[in-house]
């Protein structure tokens, strides 16, 4: 089986690309702290690099931006490219099929009203429910 479940920040700013006249896609990195500290008493993180198509995409786009908590869920997959010097790059990363919002630093929607930073337990509900039924 392969499913992953991962809460965490988003290190970078929404950016929506179109993928022909149908699909959208946002390529991100959620970082992850880890429970325990390195020897030295730092924190140690996980940088995940993450996929996300269509709908996802767009209600990612609208509600969320760096530094933003979130929980994604989906498959990890690898794939591999030439890139511009010759070289195979191997890349491992989530295709997530689920996310909850957890927080939203002050994003600032497109009437330019700026949405609460913490949504209510019911928005929270409603904002998963709506992401697994679509």
């Amino acid at each position: 089986m392969n499913q992953a479940v991962f809460v965490g920040r988003l290190c970078r700013d929404m950016s929506l690309r179109k993928i022909g006249e149908d699909h959208r896609v946002l390529n991100n990195t959620i970082a992850i702290n880890r429970p325990h500290r390195d020897r030295n008493g730092e924190t140690v993180t996980d940088y995940i690099p993450i996929v996300v198509w269509d709908h996802l995409a767009d209600l990612l786009h609208n509600n969320v931006q760096k530094g933003s908590q979130i929980s994604v869920s989906g498959l990890m997959q690898s794939r591999n490219y030439v890139n511009k010097e010759g070289l195979t790059v191997y890349v491992v990363e989530c295709l997530v099929t689920e996310v909850t919002l957890i927080d939203r630093k002050n994003k600032v929607t497109e009437d330019k009203t700026v949405a609460g930073t913490k949504p209510s337990p019911t928005e929270v509900a409603t904002q998963a429910h709506a992401v697994t039924s679509a």
